[in-house]
């Protein structure tokens, strides 16, 4: 299990490509003020990347992470328990989030979204806050073609 102590936190790793399916299994995240999830199309040092973000207790974000700067893209309704499996999907300007294999955002990147991630090849974990989030978990895979 792995944990987090600062604000925006990641941890990645190099998958070559932006087209991709990432999830991990979160625990003590149904809390209020913790949010942490999984990340893709993380470019490394400049920092910009997209999360699937859960938010206890019981919403789920996508955001655009650029720098210092969040965006949340949309948000969704979420039951989030002592331990919720959040997934988040790339397949072209489509992205999706999933908690507990439940689909909970359908999403739409515009071109100016896509220009921002393009050089982002890294997946990985996000932590924004809360002190008793720990992760576990973590799988990368391709996404299914349309």
């Amino acid at each position: 299990q792995l944990r987090a102590t600062t604000a925006n936190a990641t941890a990645t790793i190099a998958t070559g490509q932006t087209n991709i399916s990432a999830q991990a299994t979160v625990l003590n995240a149904n809390g209020s003020s913790r949010i942490a999830g999984v990340a893709i199309n993380h470019t490394g040092a400049t920092r910009i990347y997209l999360a699937a973000a859960l938010s206890g207790p019981g919403t789920v974000q996508l955001r655009l992470v650029n720098g210092g700067t969040i965006t949340t893209l949309a948000s969704a309704t979420a039951t989030i328990g002592a331990t919720a499996v959040v997934r988040i999907t790339r397949n072209g300007t489509a992205i999706t989030v999933s908690v507990n294999g439940t689909l909970r955002i359908s999403f739409t990147l515009t071109a100016t979204q896509v220009t921002t991630l393009a050089g982002g090849t890294r997946v990985g974990l996000y932590w924004n806050s809360g002190s008793t989030i720990r992760f576990s978990n973590l799988l990368a895979t391709q996404p299914a073609s349309p």
